[in-house]
């Protein structure tokens, strides 16, 4: 289970509605790990709210929220005061129906915009059927499926080798054998009976 008073800078899962449960919370950390073995530092939260910014006025966005984060949040920044290279984020407000992936130089190319509004889509679409978690998943699980796809076949299309199932070609050459064989007998009879007529 999630603690019950989060650190958004630094935990890598924030649920500050407490929707998720236990087994959801692992099923986002097992898709999750994907994308950290690759070497990202990947933080999702789920918000109540975009938040009040240091003003004291409520964000207008999850961009706003992400910039005041940054601002505040060492583990986000990098030393330029920018987003940290290897940083990826999953920012959900289920109450304002909108996500935001975003994701750190590091990404530029591999995570794209356009994918991770890809991503963005495969979420929302589960996000629509009131389901948060799967969501959720499906947009970590879709950003970690690029993320492992080796540069020399990005662009390509991705085959998946099954293993080989002979059982088909098997049946047909069985069904060969038999035909053959009863030919073959057909044929000695036919050459039997007319070496018999050939006698008479």
């Amino acid at each position: 289970a999630l603690p019950a008073f989060a650190d958004k800078c630094k935990d890598p899962i924030v649920d500050e509605l407490s929707a998720l449960s236990s087994s959801d919370v692992a099923r986002i950390e097992h898709s999750r790990s994907v994308l950290v073995a690759a070497g990202a530092d990947v933080r999702v939260q789920v918000l109540s709210s975009f938040h009040r910014n240091s003003e004291g006025e409520m964000n207008k966005s999850l961009e706003a929220y992400k910039s005041q984060m940054l601002s505040k949040c060492g583990s986000w920044r990098a030393p330029d005061g920018g987003m940290k290279n290897n940083l990826v984020l999953v920012l959900v407000a289920p109450k304002q129906r909108k996500t935001l992936l975003d994701a750190g130089g590091q990404w530029d190319r591999t995570l794209s915009r356009e994918r991770r509004s890809q991503a963005a889509d495969t979420m929302n679409a589960r996000f629509r059927d009131g389901k948060l978690a799967d969501g959720i998943v499906a947009g970590i699980d879709h950003m970690a499926d690029i993320v492992s796809v080796k540069p020399s076949q990005e662009g390509k299309p991705v085959t998946i080798n099954h293993a080989a199932d002979y059982s088909g070609i098997s049946s047909f050459l069985k069904w060969a054998l038999l035909l053959a064989a009863l030919g073959g007998i057909i044929a000695f009879l036919v050459w039997l009976y007319r070496q018999n007529e050939a006698r008479r």
